[in-house]
């Protein structure tokens, strides 16, 4: 019979390993799934780290008083983590952005977290996110999409303001341009009737008198 306790994790896949009475390691590779499947192969590096890989299964019989053992709805577990991480980005680095939600949306989205929170028995039931924790991201997150609305509303009246100013200057311009091209023209029908005036008097005094 071989005896061995829990030791942590190790090797490239990062599986539970398990030391015997001697201090040799050894790889669980059935991950903490449906019983114990040791192999050699694990060693500690100077750091204490467990590297390796599993080189020979153990074909004696294996005991072991406490055995890590995954929980069955580990996914579950990972799947709220991740959308609770979403929750944190959309309020961060995502400033207010849905795309980087898993659901694409704040209502569906923290709708999932509420309904598989709840799927968990009360004993299963994660320290590191409640109920009351769910219902503060979904008012944070619903306000934040609302400012995000305004903040584009405003901006897209401010734009269309500057624009505006921007082309009724250039149309005031226009127009005070064209005046003084207007005033700085010369009359031409008074130089017209001038200069007939001046022609008519020489005609006259060019013709002999009788």
């Amino acid at each position: 019979m071989l005896d061995v306790k829990y030791a942590g994790f190790g090797g490239y896949m990062e599986v539970p390993c398990y030391e015997d009475e001697n201090g040799k390691l050894y790889f669980d590779e059935n991950n903490g799934i449906g019983g114990l499947n040791l192999y050699t192969g694990a060693y500690r590096d100077e750091f204490g780290e467990i590297l390796g890989e599993p080189d020979k299964k153990v074909t004696e019989d294996v005991r072991c008083a406490e055995p890590f053992a995954r929980h069955t709805r580990e996914n579950d577990y990972r799947m709220l983590g991740r959308l609770k991480q979403d929750c944190e980005y959309f309020l961060g680095y995502g400033a207010g952005n849905e795309d980087a939600l898993y659901y694409k949306n704040v209502a569906a989205h923290c709708d999932a977290m509420e309904k598989l929170w709840n799927s968990f028995s009360e004993a299963d039931k994660p320290e590191w996110l409640s109920m009351e924790d769910i219902n503060e991201y979904r008012h944070a997150m619903t306000k934040a999409l609302e400012d995000k609305e305004k903040n584009n509303l405003t901006a897209c009246v401010d734009g269309l303001t500057a624009a505006l100013d921007a082309s009724n200057k250039v149309l005031e311009a226009s127009q005070n341009t064209e005046t003084e091209v207007t005033k700085s023209r010369p009359n031409v029908t008074d130089s017209v009737t001038c200069e007939m005036q001046e022609t008519e008097e020489e005609y006259k005094e060019a013709i002999p008198r009788l």
